[in-house]
């Protein structure tokens, strides 16, 4: 089928919840648009919308077109490790000062400061993207391509300033101490994770290693605001991390990401197929599980 001129994951700068989110959406709407890799965008928008599940203890098997939820289930430890990260669980149970604080718990203003140290992280990554882009954009011969990697380094580019004005405006780090601070070694590690495998593998294993990056925040955004204690909604973090993770539009490209994988079953169901795709999964989880430790540890106040 021909795919449409439309992106397959869709969504604004406010709302795009990640530099790994922004590197998922675009290399997932590239290899929806390619004719030679996957299924387009029309293939996967004409597969039946079932809303968003995650597999747990006690669900029966996951389907078996279900990639995301099969490599949820086989590789459960290293997913629920992600949503039992103590950052987030800081940021649904603390609100600001006067609130007071839950006994045993973090205070408001260690769990700001890690906000801050993480968002900062995210905005390094985010950085990053934007240095790899140009990199693949001046190898570039096609011309057809180069205007398509310069549309895609404009967003890179937006998203970046983003989430720059995150940090100086609404979390008052000042733009000298932001250019100051190094990304981490676990930051790059995870970037090169992605970018290695979106140029050395095939566009099934390149786009696995984005799934924990997209579907463990909406989950875990979700479950926050489901559950008893609400969050603040007066935090920063409320507004910058659970609403965006939470977001309808993100739902929708959840959505998209499991259906993409549902219609390409063909391309990822032999048994030694899977067992590369489990490691690549587990190999992303635990770096999200690293990103998170910035927040829950952050290595300088800012």
């Amino acid at each position: 089928m021909t795919s449409t001129s439309q992106p397959l994951l869709s969504l604004s700068p406010f709302t795009i919840p990640s530099g790994r989110a922004l590197a998922a959406i675009q290399l997932f709407n590239a290899v929806a648009a390619d004719p030679t890799t996957g299924p387009s965008v029309d293939d996967v928008k004409s597969f039946e919308r079932q809303g968003v599940k995650y597999w747990q203890p006690g669900d029966p098997n996951p389907d078996k077109s279900d990639l995301v939820n099969i490599l949820i289930k086989n590789n459960y430890d290293a997913w629920k490790k992600i949503l039992d990260n103590q950052f987030c669980k800081s940021m649904a149970s603390i609100g600001i000062p006067e609130h007071g604080m839950p006994g045993g718990l973090p205070t408001y203003d260690k769990v700001l400061e890690g906000f801050k140290y993480y968002t900062v992280q995210d905005y390094k990554y985010c950085v990053q993207l934007l240095r790899y882009d140009a990199e693949r954009m001046s190898q570039t011969k096609e011309e057809k391509r180069l205007l398509e990697m310069a549309v895609q380094i404009s967003g890179d580019l937006s998203y970046v300033q983003s989430v720059k004005k995150t940090c100086t405006d609404t979390l008052g780090i000042k733009e000298d101490v932001l250019n100051a601070v190094n990304p981490e070694p676990a930051s790059t590690e995870y970037s090169d994770l992605e970018f290695q495998a979106a140029k050395t593998q095939d566009w099934v294993t390149s786009l696995v290693a984005l799934i924990p990056c997209f579907q463990v925040y909406y989950k875990i955004a979700t479950d926050m605001l489901n559950n008893k204690p609400f969050p603040d909604p007066r935090t920063p973090w409320y507004n910058h991390w659970i609403l965006p993770n939470s977001d309808k539009e993100v739902k929708e490209a959840c959505i998209d990401q499991i259906n993409f994988f549902r219609t390409a079953k063909t391309d990822w169901t032999t048994y030694e197929r899977l067992s590369e795709l489990n490691e690549i999964f587990t190999n992303a989880c635990n770096h999200e599980v690293e990103f998170f430790g910035f927040g829950e540890k952050p290595k300088q106040n800012l």
